[in-house]
């Protein structure tokens, strides 16, 4: 069973071991340190670019402290995605590819990256692209390992199940890589304009009942299926607040909404299966989540209103339909604009 669950730190990349490369890696010795180049093709045309990257490290021995970071970063990138690889069985083998393969397409810095910095005539300016780069290959990475923990946690517990073992693994640390991760998230799929983002500046400092890999996980998964042309959100709140003994994570959007009898399915079992709408998501990362959630100390509410449809969006939102919810009035039209769907999580502050 390979370990998802040892928590490894973003800011400080492990020690270099022994790892399989992917076939677009390369090692090069620069300065006494190994780096590793993720070349996107290398060939022998790319020598040039790694000798105009050596000669610019060789006079500025900052850059190279820089480039050894992004280098462990990819390595921490590689040992990940490996694990991916060995949970890809035949029950766990689509969650992987749909919760986080898509994660990978997020930048990572490449040597070409790198060498196309060099031609800049602004040394400030060219330390601070590449600590920019930096700085957001370190988020992205922090989203992806924490998808990848939830993924983790479904091979070993099972598809619908919690363990108490699960439930408890982040009950010791503070939800600061989470919020980070959560902002990434939004940062890196939806244009700025498209949302309003609201976060309690105290929702770093607090540590909570339920892991952060599954929260993170769920609303990655609702965000998407709202993006999904089927549903047509356009415009997003997200809410991170307080109230009282909980931390409450708010995604609201202005797509087609439901119908109310997609909302009062209390005692049935729903599992969505691949391709089950032919239309956009399926909601496949959302099956059982109020179950998941429920085990892990937390609590999904889903409040909708259907919209009238337009001819272009002529279906409703993929997921509820195949999750119970628990219904709990939530007034979406104190919201700027017309929001028509909230998906909420409240998790115990512990």
């Amino acid at each position: 069973m390979p370990d998802l669950t040892e928590q490894k730190s973003i800011a400080t990349p492990p020690d270099s071991h022994d790892f399989e490369l992917a076939p677009a890696d390369h090692i090069e010795k620069i300065n006494g340190e190994d780096i590793l180049v993720f070349l996107d093709n290398y060939d022998e045309r790319l020598k040039n670019e790694i000798s105009r990257v050596r000669e610019a490290l060789n006079r500025d021995s900052s850059l190279t402290d820089i480039m050894k970071l992004v280098s462990d970063i990819r390595k921490l990138g590689q040992e990940i995605r490996l694990e991916a690889k060995k949970l890809e069985t035949s029950d766990t083998n689509g969650y992987v590819r749909h919760d986080a393969n898509n994660i990978l397409s997020w930048s990572v810095m490449s040597l070409q990256d790198f060498a196309r910095y060099l031609d800049t005539t602004d040394e400030v300016s060219f330390k601070e692209k590449l600590l920019i780069e930096l700085e957001d290959a370190q988020k992205s990475w922090l989203v992806y390992k924490l998808i990848m923990q939830d993924v983790g946690f479904r091979y070993q517990d099972g598809e619908n199940m919690v363990s108490a073992v699960t439930a408890r693994f982040d009950q010791e640390r503070d939800t600061a890589d989470l919020v980070t991760a959560l902002k990434q998230l939004l940062k890196k799929k939806l244009d700025e304009s498209k949302i309003f983002i609201d976060i309690d500046p105290n929702s770093a400092d607090l540590k909570i009942a339920t892991p952060h890999g599954l929260i993170l996980n769920m609303i990655q998964n609702s965000l998407s299926n709202a993006m999904a042309e089927n549903v047509g959100a356009r415009s997003f709140i997200f809410q991170i607040k307080q109230v009282e003994n909980e931390l409450v994570f708010s995604l609201y959007d202005d797509g087609v909404g439901m119908p109310a009898e997609s909302l009062q399915r209390d005692n049935e079992k729903f599992i969505c299966k691949k391709g089950t709408s032919g239309k956009g998501s399926t909601g496949l990362g959302l099956a059982f989540a109020d179950k998941r959630l429920a085990q892990a100390q937390a609590t999904l509410i889903i409040t909708s209103r259907q919209k009238l449809m337009s001819e272009s969006y002529d279906a409703i939102h993929s997921f509820p339909p195949v999750i119970a919810v628990k219904l709990e009035s939530i007034e979406l039209d104190r919201k700027e604009g017309t929001y028509s769907t909230c998906f909420q999580i409240r998790v115990p502050i512990i």
